[in-house]
Protein backbone atom coordinates (compact mmCIF):
# COMPACT_ATOMS: atom_id res chain seq x y z
CA UNK A 1 0.00 0.00 0.00
CA UNK A 2 2.83 2.38 0.85
CA UNK A 3 4.51 1.54 -2.45
CA UNK A 4 1.27 2.29 -4.31
CA UNK A 5 0.99 5.68 -2.58
CA UNK A 6 4.63 6.44 -3.37
CA UNK A 7 4.11 5.71 -7.07
CA UNK A 8 0.79 7.58 -7.17
CA UNK A 9 2.35 10.70 -5.63
CA UNK A 10 4.62 11.00 -8.67
CA UNK A 11 1.64 11.95 -10.86
CA UNK A 12 -0.83 14.78 -10.45
CA UNK A 13 -4.01 12.66 -10.62
CA UNK A 14 -5.72 11.77 -7.32
CA UNK A 15 -5.47 8.20 -6.07
CA UNK A 16 -7.87 5.89 -4.23
CA UNK A 17 -6.65 3.10 -1.96
CA UNK A 18 -8.58 0.45 -0.05
CA UNK A 19 -6.44 -1.36 2.52
CA UNK A 20 -8.21 -4.30 4.16
CA UNK A 21 -6.12 -5.63 7.02
CA UNK A 22 -6.80 -9.23 8.03
CA UNK A 23 -5.95 -8.39 11.63
CA UNK A 24 -7.59 -8.52 14.02
CA UNK A 25 -9.06 -11.91 13.17
CA UNK A 26 -8.60 -15.60 13.78
CA UNK A 27 -6.13 -17.25 13.82
CA UNK A 28 -4.57 -15.31 16.69
CA UNK A 29 -0.92 -14.68 15.77
CA UNK A 30 1.38 -11.90 16.94
CA UNK A 31 5.07 -11.18 17.66
CA UNK A 32 6.00 -12.93 20.91
CA UNK A 33 7.59 -9.86 22.58
CA UNK A 34 4.28 -8.00 22.18
CA UNK A 35 2.35 -10.97 23.55
CA UNK A 36 4.60 -11.00 26.65
CA UNK A 37 4.02 -7.24 27.06
CA UNK A 38 0.27 -7.76 27.28
CA UNK A 39 0.54 -10.84 29.48
CA UNK A 40 2.22 -8.60 32.05
CA UNK A 41 -0.44 -5.92 31.59
CA UNK A 42 -3.26 -8.43 32.06
CA UNK A 43 -1.65 -9.81 35.21
CA UNK A 44 -1.29 -6.28 36.60
CA UNK A 45 -4.91 -5.38 35.80
CA UNK A 46 -6.75 -8.58 36.66
CA UNK A 47 -4.37 -10.84 38.52
CA UNK A 48 -5.09 -14.48 37.73
CA UNK A 49 -8.88 -14.09 37.57
CA UNK A 50 -10.64 -15.36 34.48
CA UNK A 51 -12.86 -13.18 32.31
CA UNK A 52 -16.53 -13.15 33.40
CA UNK A 53 -19.28 -14.33 31.04
CA UNK A 54 -23.03 -13.90 30.75
CA UNK A 55 -25.53 -16.22 29.09
CA UNK A 56 -26.53 -15.27 25.54
CA UNK A 57 -28.91 -17.80 24.06
CA UNK A 58 -27.08 -21.11 24.09
CA UNK A 59 -23.74 -19.34 24.43
CA UNK A 60 -21.63 -17.44 26.93
CA UNK A 61 -20.88 -13.81 26.08
CA UNK A 62 -17.48 -12.53 27.22
CA UNK A 63 -17.72 -9.41 29.39
CA UNK A 64 -14.07 -8.34 29.44
CA UNK A 65 -11.11 -7.92 27.11
CA UNK A 66 -7.93 -9.59 28.24
CA UNK A 67 -6.29 -11.83 25.63
CA UNK A 68 -2.59 -10.90 25.23
CA UNK A 69 -2.29 -12.17 21.65
CA UNK A 70 -5.40 -10.27 20.55
CA UNK A 71 -4.03 -7.11 22.16
CA UNK A 72 -0.66 -7.64 20.46
CA UNK A 73 -2.39 -8.04 17.09
CA UNK A 74 -4.22 -4.77 17.70
CA UNK A 75 -0.95 -2.97 18.44
CA UNK A 76 0.61 -4.44 15.29
CA UNK A 77 -2.36 -3.17 13.28
CA UNK A 78 -1.98 0.28 14.85
CA UNK A 79 1.75 0.32 14.13
CA UNK A 80 1.23 -0.49 10.46
CA UNK A 81 -1.50 2.11 10.04
CA UNK A 82 1.01 4.51 11.60
CA UNK A 83 3.55 3.58 8.91
CA UNK A 84 0.96 4.31 6.23
CA UNK A 85 0.13 7.72 7.69
CA UNK A 86 3.84 8.52 8.07
CA UNK A 87 4.35 7.79 4.37
CA UNK A 88 1.56 10.26 3.47
CA UNK A 89 3.25 12.93 5.58
CA UNK A 90 6.69 12.19 4.14
CA UNK A 91 5.30 12.55 0.61
CA UNK A 92 3.56 15.80 1.65
CA UNK A 93 0.06 14.59 0.71
CA UNK A 94 -1.30 13.89 4.18
CA UNK A 95 -3.13 17.22 4.59
CA UNK A 96 -4.99 16.75 1.32
CA UNK A 97 -5.89 13.07 1.76
CA UNK A 98 -9.23 11.87 3.10
CA UNK A 99 -8.66 8.90 5.38
CA UNK A 100 -11.52 6.63 6.48
CA UNK A 101 -11.13 3.85 9.03
CA UNK A 102 -13.98 1.44 9.71
CA UNK A 103 -14.54 -2.10 10.99
CA UNK A 104 -16.85 -4.57 9.24
CA UNK A 105 -18.56 -6.02 12.32
CA UNK A 106 -18.26 -6.35 16.06
CA UNK A 107 -15.80 -8.82 17.54
CA UNK A 108 -16.76 -12.47 18.05
CA UNK A 109 -17.51 -12.85 21.73
CA UNK A 110 -20.09 -15.61 22.13
CA UNK A 111 -18.44 -18.89 21.20
CA UNK A 112 -16.07 -21.06 23.19
CA UNK A 113 -12.45 -19.98 22.82
CA UNK A 114 -13.23 -16.49 21.49
CA UNK A 115 -11.35 -13.68 23.12
CA UNK A 116 -12.94 -10.29 22.61
CA UNK A 117 -15.76 -8.32 24.22
CA UNK A 118 -18.12 -5.64 22.90
CA UNK A 119 -19.48 -4.41 26.23
CA UNK A 120 -21.56 -2.27 26.80
CA UNK A 121 -23.11 -3.52 23.54
CA UNK A 122 -24.85 -6.88 23.58
CA UNK A 123 -23.32 -10.03 22.04
CA UNK A 124 -21.04 -9.78 18.98
CA UNK A 125 -20.29 -10.94 15.45
CA UNK A 126 -23.07 -12.95 13.72
CA UNK A 127 -25.66 -11.46 16.11
CA UNK A 128 -27.99 -8.61 15.18
CA UNK A 129 -27.65 -7.00 18.59
CA UNK A 130 -25.51 -3.86 18.76
CA UNK A 131 -22.38 -5.82 19.68
CA UNK A 132 -22.50 -7.41 16.24
CA UNK A 133 -23.34 -4.42 14.07
CA UNK A 134 -22.14 -1.26 15.88
CA UNK A 135 -18.52 -0.50 14.99
CA UNK A 136 -16.04 2.39 15.20
CA UNK A 137 -15.64 4.66 12.20
CA UNK A 138 -13.33 7.63 11.69
CA UNK A 139 -12.88 10.09 8.83
CA UNK A 140 -9.87 12.41 8.82
CA UNK A 141 -9.10 15.26 6.41
CA UNK A 142 -6.67 17.47 8.32
CA UNK A 143 -7.26 20.91 6.78
CA UNK A 144 -10.99 20.45 6.17
CA UNK A 145 -12.57 18.41 8.98
CA UNK A 146 -12.61 19.72 12.55
CA UNK A 147 -12.31 17.04 15.26
CA UNK A 148 -15.78 16.13 16.51
CA UNK A 149 -17.99 13.22 17.52
CA UNK A 150 -21.03 12.46 15.36
CA UNK A 151 -23.72 10.39 17.08
CA UNK A 152 -25.87 10.03 13.95
CA UNK A 153 -26.43 6.42 12.84
CA UNK A 154 -24.50 5.53 9.71
CA UNK A 155 -23.80 2.34 7.76
CA UNK A 156 -20.85 1.15 5.69
CA UNK A 157 -22.74 1.85 2.46
CA UNK A 158 -22.64 5.56 3.37
CA UNK A 159 -18.88 5.64 2.78
CA UNK A 160 -19.13 5.61 -1.02
CA UNK A 161 -21.42 8.65 -1.46
CA UNK A 162 -19.69 10.47 1.41
CA UNK A 163 -16.25 10.13 -0.18
CA UNK A 164 -17.59 11.14 -3.58
CA UNK A 165 -19.22 14.20 -2.04
CA UNK A 166 -16.17 15.23 -0.01
CA UNK A 167 -14.00 14.92 -3.13
CA UNK A 168 -16.36 17.18 -5.07
CA UNK A 169 -17.42 14.41 -7.42
CA UNK A 170 -20.86 13.69 -8.82
CA UNK A 171 -22.99 11.33 -6.73
CA UNK A 172 -23.98 8.05 -8.40
CA UNK A 173 -27.26 7.06 -6.71
CA UNK A 174 -27.73 4.05 -8.97
CA UNK A 175 -24.51 2.63 -7.44
CA UNK A 176 -25.06 3.56 -3.78
CA UNK A 177 -28.75 2.82 -3.34
CA UNK A 178 -28.50 2.17 0.40
CA UNK A 179 -26.04 4.95 1.23
CA UNK A 180 -26.29 8.69 1.87
CA UNK A 181 -23.58 11.34 2.00
CA UNK A 182 -22.58 12.46 5.48
CA UNK A 183 -20.65 15.44 4.10
CA UNK A 184 -23.12 17.99 5.59
CA UNK A 185 -22.51 16.62 9.10
CA UNK A 186 -18.78 16.06 8.68
CA UNK A 187 -18.19 19.62 7.43
CA UNK A 188 -20.68 20.99 10.00
CA UNK A 189 -23.01 22.35 7.32
CA UNK A 190 -25.91 20.93 9.35
CA UNK A 191 -26.36 19.35 12.78
CA UNK A 192 -28.61 16.40 11.96
CA UNK A 193 -29.45 14.16 9.02
CA UNK A 194 -32.98 13.45 7.75
CA UNK A 195 -34.50 10.50 9.59
CA UNK A 196 -34.27 7.22 7.72
CA UNK A 197 -34.59 3.51 8.25
CA UNK A 198 -31.67 1.10 8.28
CA UNK A 199 -32.28 -2.61 7.69
CA UNK A 200 -29.83 -5.40 8.47
CA UNK A 201 -30.01 -9.00 7.38
CA UNK A 202 -27.52 -11.42 8.80
CA UNK A 203 -28.05 -14.98 7.49
CA UNK A 204 -24.93 -16.32 9.19
CA UNK A 205 -24.89 -20.09 9.46
CA UNK A 206 -22.89 -20.39 12.68
CA UNK A 207 -23.38 -19.02 16.16
CA UNK A 208 -26.44 -16.84 16.51
CA UNK A 209 -29.93 -17.84 15.37
CA UNK A 210 -30.80 -16.42 11.95
CA UNK A 211 -32.43 -13.05 12.31
CA UNK A 212 -32.95 -9.67 10.74
CA UNK A 213 -32.73 -6.29 12.49
CA UNK A 214 -34.42 -3.11 11.41
CA UNK A 215 -33.68 0.35 12.84
CA UNK A 216 -36.01 3.33 12.46
CA UNK A 217 -34.87 6.41 14.34
CA UNK A 218 -34.10 5.28 17.89
CA UNK A 219 -36.21 2.14 17.64
CA UNK A 220 -34.86 -1.25 16.70
CA UNK A 221 -36.61 -4.55 16.11
CA UNK A 222 -34.99 -7.97 15.86
CA UNK A 223 -37.00 -10.58 13.94
CA UNK A 224 -36.01 -14.25 14.20
CA UNK A 225 -36.44 -17.07 11.69
CA UNK A 226 -36.72 -19.83 14.29
CA UNK A 227 -40.16 -18.90 15.62
CA UNK A 228 -38.85 -16.90 18.56
CA UNK A 229 -40.96 -13.73 19.20
CA UNK A 230 -39.61 -10.43 17.92
CA UNK A 231 -37.69 -8.13 20.26
CA UNK A 232 -38.11 -4.34 20.36
CA UNK A 233 -35.61 -1.87 21.85
CA UNK A 234 -35.33 1.89 22.33
CA UNK A 235 -31.63 2.47 21.61
CA UNK A 236 -31.74 6.04 22.92
CA UNK A 237 -32.43 4.71 26.43
CA UNK A 238 -31.15 1.14 26.25
CA UNK A 239 -27.98 0.84 24.18
CA UNK A 240 -27.24 -2.53 25.81
CA UNK A 241 -30.59 -3.93 24.63
CA UNK A 242 -31.61 -5.32 28.02
CA UNK A 243 -35.27 -4.26 28.05
CA UNK A 244 -37.43 -5.88 25.40
CA UNK A 245 -40.36 -3.50 24.83
CA UNK A 246 -42.32 -5.66 22.37
CA UNK A 247 -45.12 -6.35 24.85
CA UNK A 248 -45.12 -2.73 26.07
CA UNK A 249 -45.54 -1.29 22.56
CA UNK A 250 -47.34 -4.05 20.61
CA UNK A 251 -48.54 -1.69 17.87
CA UNK A 252 -45.00 -0.46 17.19
CA UNK A 253 -43.71 -4.03 17.24
CA UNK A 254 -46.37 -5.07 14.72
CA UNK A 255 -45.78 -2.08 12.45
CA UNK A 256 -41.99 -2.46 12.41
CA UNK A 257 -42.24 -6.21 11.82
CA UNK A 258 -44.51 -5.59 8.82
CA UNK A 259 -42.18 -2.90 7.49
CA UNK A 260 -39.22 -5.22 7.87
CA UNK A 261 -41.00 -8.03 6.01
CA UNK A 262 -41.82 -5.63 3.16
CA UNK A 263 -38.16 -4.61 3.01
CA UNK A 264 -37.06 -8.25 2.88
CA UNK A 265 -39.59 -8.93 0.11
CA UNK A 266 -38.55 -5.85 -1.86
CA UNK A 267 -34.92 -6.96 -1.86
CA UNK A 268 -35.85 -10.48 -3.02
CA UNK A 269 -34.26 -12.19 -0.02
CA UNK A 270 -36.82 -14.99 0.17
CA UNK A 271 -34.11 -17.62 -0.18
CA UNK A 272 -32.99 -16.78 3.36
CA UNK A 273 -36.13 -18.26 4.88
CA UNK A 274 -39.51 -17.08 6.08
CA UNK A 275 -39.98 -14.70 8.98
CA UNK A 276 -42.42 -15.73 11.69
CA UNK A 277 -45.97 -14.77 10.68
Amino acid sequence: AIGFIRESSKVTAPFFLTLSHYAVHLPLEAPQPLVEKYKKKRLKMYGTSQAPFEKEGAYGNRLRQGNPTYAAMTESLDTNIGKLLASLKKLDVYDNTIIAFVADNGGESTRQGLVTSNIPYRAGKVWNYEGGIRVPAFIVWPKHIKPSVIEEKSITMDLYPTLLDLAGLKLLPEQHLDGVSFKPLILEERKTMPKRTIGFWHPHSTGAPKSGAYISGDWKIVNFLNGKPSELYDLSKDISERKNLASTYPDREKQMTQEFRLWVKSTNRTHMGELKK
